[in-house]
């Protein structure tokens, strides 16, 4: 008996250590992520124009390697406090040197991608700089672009592509890009997209004649002082009022001549004569009307912008301009001229004016006034030379 419950005990014993469920298999080891190899440092020390030219054996084509080892020397170069390259740069006296050899230079899809990977932002910029030469200018190569550079930071790629794409606001990627970077805390950057969203080919952005009049107050004077003079191409009477009250202030005069060119990009439209406005030519007679004149009010540049018509395009424009009346704006412009308080390169740009919109009879009848005037030394010239071109 006491055996058979032996026997019984150990058969139970091998059935449990039979049913054990088996240990799971260890998982394999995840393969560890790949790491890229952080750029070696260049030796800018043997880079010469003439080493890199060197490096192209044939004697009518580079090849895609040899020109990436060229461009790749961009590195070498100092950029400048304008975020642009200094001239001296070997690799760019090199590709000038190729190019006067007549060889054939490739520009390929492949060799951009490769430039726009290299750690080197200033070989990035160059891709930036020369990007629709290298992947193309459809709108979906330019859409590409914004994926290619998502997520740059450095100032001289993002200036560099602003001023390569800065007619391509009309595609939405880009023309969002362009705002985002109206914003930027560096006053080149910010410039730079200020100047492609005052373009007519930013006209249908989202938001951009709100931005643009923003922008005419930003405290760099540079961009200010060049939205005042091109926001007018955006062909939207909203501005008006934004450059008349900075017309208005007298703390702005160094302003004034190109605000008032971005009035006349409303209203006269040179040299295209498409856009009409009559806010806009009422605020630029008000402003030339306003006296007392001094030297800095008005401003020649206000005249300056005045001085040109197409004379092929004129007389259409003159039938949809029903406001434009030639005798009241020379009216206008005699005043000025007569008036010895103004500027005499203000009251000399008159004259010019003058010669555009009225006759030579207007310009005959202040000879007189000219000839006894206190600059008439500096005036006398200016009238001749109106004389000649006036009808």
């Amino acid at each position: 008996m006491k055996k058979l419950l032996l026997l019984t005990m150990a058969a139970s014993l091998l059935g449990f250590v039979g049913c054990k469920k088996a240990e799971p298999e260890a998982a394999p080891e995840a393969p560890k992520a790949e790491v890229k190899a952080e750029a070696k440092a260049y030796d800018c020390a043997p880079v010469t124009v003439e080493s890199l030219v060197a490096l192209s054996k044939d004697d009518k084509a580079v090849s895609e390697d040899e020109m990436y080892q060229i461009l790749e020397a961009y590195q070498c170069c100092e950029v400048k406090d304008d975020l642009s390259i200094d001239g001296k740069c070997p690799a760019k006296q090199a590709e000038a040197e190729l190019k006067k050899a007549k060889k054939s230079i490739p520009r390929t899809k492949d060799l951009g991608e490769r430039l726009a990977q290299h750690p080197s932002n200033v070989v990035r910029g160059y891709l930036a700089s020369n990007y629709k030469a290298y992947m193309g200018g459809k709108p979906d190569d330019v859409k590409q672009a914004m994926k290619m550079f998502g997520d740059e930071t450095d100032p001289f790629v993002i200036k560099s592509l602003l001023y390569n794409l800065s007619n391509d606001g009309s595609i939405p990627e880009v023309g969002q890009f362009m705002l985002a970077q109206s914003k930027s805390d560096n006053a080149v950057v910010r410039y730079q997209a200020a100047t492609a969203l005052a373009n007519p080919y930013s006209k249908d952005v989202a938001g951009v004649v709100d931005r643009c009049i923003e922008l005419l107050a930003d405290p760099e004077e540079k961009i200010a002082n060049r939205m005042c003079s091109d926001i007018g191409r955006l062909g939207d009477d909203k501005v008006v009022a934004p450059i008349v009250k900075i017309l208005s202030d007298s703390s702005k005069t160094k302003i004034h001549g190109n605000c008032v060119n971005g009035l006349a990009w409303l209203w006269l439209d040179y040299p295209s004569h498409a856009n009409t406005s009559e806010a806009a030519y009422k605020a630029t007679l008000d402003y030339l009307k306003a006296t007392p004149r001094t030297e800095s009010v008005p401003a020649s540049g206000a005249l300056q912008a005045l001085v040109s018509v197409n004379k092929d395009k004129i007389d259409d424009w003159k039938t949809r301009a029903t406001y434009y009346k030639a005798s009241e704006l020379v009216a206008v412009l005699v005043d000025i001229v007569k008036d010895s308080n103004a500027d005499w390169l203000a009251r000399a740009s008159a004259m010019k004016a003058i010669a555009a919109h009225g006759t030579k009879a207007d310009l005959t009848a202040l000879q007189d006034v000219i000839a006894n005037d206190k600059d008439s030394k500096l005036l006398t010239k200016p009238l001749e030379d109106a004389l000649k071109e006036a009808k």
